[in-house]
């Protein structure tokens, strides 16, 4: 019996597109050239055989009709070409200093909701978020992360240890720790004195976390961080990834616990959020691409 996916065989009209668009081999074709559900146990529910059915003849049990919304020519891809998004993504950039404006929520719901439309590895969809706009978390979540430097510090400059982890395999570990440790001395001091070179005084800052054991998380949160910050940037909004705070809550669970993520649970992927103090007036030189193009020799 198929549970999720419902087909309607007087509206198909026989175009097969549904058979040519499923990565699931969900579909055939009947001697009536009509489409049939031949099994949706495989089904992943990416929505793409609703997506392309020209006459709205394919349906799913746990997703209402409102979700599949028209592309119509205002929201199509057309409305913004090629060269102008091309100059839209070379202007993105890793915002660290922000406005005391702090983001609307109607706004920050929207960045929240494209998160769900981000590639997700064999669709899993195992993406979770916090999103922290309360001053005294922020706040306390600053002092864990200069007691977790504290900690990490001490430990780097005692040489039982540094030789214990050399003898346990931590070589590489220790090397890590050791290039950081410049960085970490910056980072404690600064935090001592009230100054944020953590989170950069942002308002709002997301945490993207799932499943330890969960299929490709660390990828999944990264997409998802990914398409909030384009978005982000379209709103003239300015935002950065914060490496920092994946490692710290390796070492310190209070911090785990703070962010109401559960032990059974990994934090990958961190976000600040706020209205940029400054402006980019230029774009930024970059490297040139790494490439190599496999073609023929006509052009």
């Amino acid at each position: 019996m198929n549970d999720k996916i419902s087909l309607d065989s007087d509206l198909c009209i026989g175009c097969q597109a549904c058979v040519a668009i499923c990565p699931r081999v969900c579909f055939t074709m009947t001697d009536q050239q009509k489409a049939r559900v031949i099994s949706d146990e495989a089904c992943h529910s990416c929505g793409h055989c609703i997506s392309v059915c020209p006459e709205g003849a394919i349906s799913h049990r746990y997703y209402s009709s409102q979700e599949y919304q028209e592309i119509t020519e205002k929201l199509s891809t057309d409305a913004i070409p090629g060269g102008q998004l091309y100059y839209f993504l070379k202007s993105l950039r890793s915002t660290r200093s922000f406005s005391s404006k702090p983001v609307e929520k109607e706004l920050l719901e929207r960045l929240v909701d494209i998160t769900r439309y981000a590639p997700s590895a064999k669709l899993v969809q195992n993406v979770e978020l916090v999103v922290v706009r309360d001053p005294k978390v922020i706040i306390q979540l600053k002092k864990l992360c200069a007691e977790t430097i504290k900690n990490t510090l001490r430990k780097l400059n005692n040489p039982f240890i540094r030789v214990l982890l050399r003898l346990t395999g931590k070589k590489e570990a220790l090397q890590k720790g050791l290039k950081a440790k410049p960085r970490l001395l910056r980072m404690q001091e600064e935090l001592e004195k009230g100054e944020d070179s953590l989170f950069h005084d942002a308002k709002t800052i997301v945490v993207f976390h799932g499943k330890k054991e969960g299929l490709y998380v660390k990828e999944n949160c990264l997409y998802a961080a990914s398409y909030l910050r384009v978005l982000a940037h379209g709103f003239n909004l300015g935002t950065c990834l914060i490496g920092y705070l994946e490692n710290f809550a390796k070492y310190n669970p209070r911090i785990l616990s703070l962010l109401t993520i559960p032990k059974t649970n990994r934090l990958c992927e961190t976000v600040i959020i706020g209205y940029p103090k400054y402006s980019f007036r230029t774009f930024v030189a970059r490297n040139p691409a790494q490439v190599k193009w496999l073609a023929n020799a006509e052009k």
